[in-house]
């Protein structure tokens, strides 16, 4: 059985795990100079964003697709990554986080319903939580594979 949107969405929820920051933040902000409370303060942004978010990025999802609402996230994803390399101010660094937890918001959940509305249409819907299982699997191993990653790469170039 092929399930060609499936695999498209199992590849996207790899490569859209491959976070090789994660372990790396908290050393480069401190290493720009700012202290773990300020370090804080931009991930509490970022919780509270992506807790806001939640309910409109849903209403973007249902209103305009749940494509263009992936698109959309990925947009702000890469908006925070680009950001952070050149943000100096708290502000920007703020900023940026808070538009990472606005992406995220729009990612979350958006690729499990597409996920079901592609299975719904091909009326196997009882393969969704076989394949939701192989999807987070994919995911999480993605971002411990990164995450892992990105320190060793972190201990061999010191100068990030």
């Amino acid at each position: 059985m092929k399930l060609n949107n499936i695999s498209k969405l199992l590849v996207f929820g790899f490569f859209g795990s491959l976070f090789f920051e994660r372990s790396l933040w908290m050393i480069y902000l401190h290493g720009k100079g700012f202290t773990i409370s300020e370090i804080s303060f931009f991930q509490i942004g970022l919780n509270v964003s992506m807790f806001i978010f939640e309910i409109p990025s849903g209403f973007i999802s249902d209103r305009f697709g749940r494509k263009s609402a992936m698109l959309l996230g990925s947009a702000f994803t890469i908006i925070y990554f680009m950001g952070m390399l050149f943000a100096n101010s708290a502000f920007s660094i703020f900023l940026f986080f808070v538009i990472y937890g606005f992406g995220i918001a729009l990612l979350s959940g958006t690729e499990q319903s597409l996920i079901y509305d592609e299975l719904l249409y091909k009326r196997r819907k009882k393969l969704y939580h076989q394949i939701i299982a192989r999807y987070n699997f994919i995911s999480i191993s993605a971002l411990a594979f990164s995450s892992f990653l990105g320190g060793l790469l972190q201990s061999i170039t010191i100068g990030i």
